[in-house]
């Protein structure tokens, strides 16, 4: 199961026998792996694995410590409404440095003076962001399989409702808000339906409720951008790069 708040997958078992059977089966799995360590097959795996970290050290002294610059810090989306996203936000921004520091080699070295001393940095593109995004949606993203099939069906419904409202008013998707009335007469669904099936896009944050102004009326807001429509996993709340260049030129204007 995904447990609601952390978003982590949990497994919940139960071990029939004493203690005392648990420790000989756990002895039993340690000691075979202890023994399969010393036949052939385990030397060879061994050798290999060796092989293989040492080759990485050996690309890693390549890397010069340079630090990395993110011009594009302001255009990243950074969701206070989602769990998820707040815990998982610095490993984002992270991915993003790490991506842009293996590809030191194919970007321009620049100087600053600091103190009186040049100091070389490089800048994270529009690219690296991109292959951050792609990443940060398999590593970090959640499976839409995790929703009910009429749950994943009313969010795509949803998302495109929102994009066209979006798309006609100009607007980024984050700055729209919605009502049941709206899904039901874009969707044909019952309010029923609605109710039903909303609460779990609610759970698993792929959207949040917004207290209308008279404090009665519920409205919503999407933190889902369609990263999964064409996958089975997303993470939610990324800025797509080509968002953050309509960003860019909105604000040249």
């Amino acid at each position: 199961m995904v447990h609601r708040i952390s978003g982590q997958r949990q497994a919940v078992l139960e071990v029939p026998g004493s203690g005392h059977q648990i420790v000989c089966a756990l002895s039993y799995f340690q000691d075979n792996k202890q023994r399969e360590a010393e036949t052939l097959e385990g030397i060879i795996r061994k050798k290999q694995s060796e092989h293989i970290v040492k080759k990485h050290q050996n690309a890693q002294r390549l890397l010069k410590p340079l630090a990395v610059a993110n011009p594009y810090t302001k255009y990243l989306t950074y969701p206070h409404q989602s769990l998820r996203t707040r815990r998982d936000h610095k490993k984002y921004l992270g991915l993003i440095r790490a991506i842009t520091f293996l590809y030191q080699y194919q970007r321009d070295v620049k100087t600053v003076d600091v103190e009186g001393k040049p100091f070389e940095y490089i800048e994270v593109t529009l690219t690296d962001i991109e292959h951050a995004n792609r990443l940060a949606n398999e590593v970090l993203g959640q499976s839409l399989d995790d929703l009910a099939r009429p749950s994943r069906t009313l969010l795509s419904g949803i998302f495109n409702m929102v994009k066209e409202m979006a798309e006609k008013e100009n607007i980024p998707i984050e700055d729209i808000s919605f009502n049941r009335r709206m899904i039901r007469e874009y969707m044909n669904w019952t309010d029923w339906q609605i109710r039903a099936h909303i609460k779990q896009l609610e759970e698993l944050e792929y959207l949040y409720a917004r207290m209308g102004a008279k404090g009665k009326e519920y409205t919503y807001a999407l933190n889902y951008r369609g990263q999964a429509e064409d996958s089975d996993k997303c993470y939610l709340n990324l800025t797509p790069v080509n968002e953050i260049k309509r960003l860019i030129q909105k604000g040249a204007a």
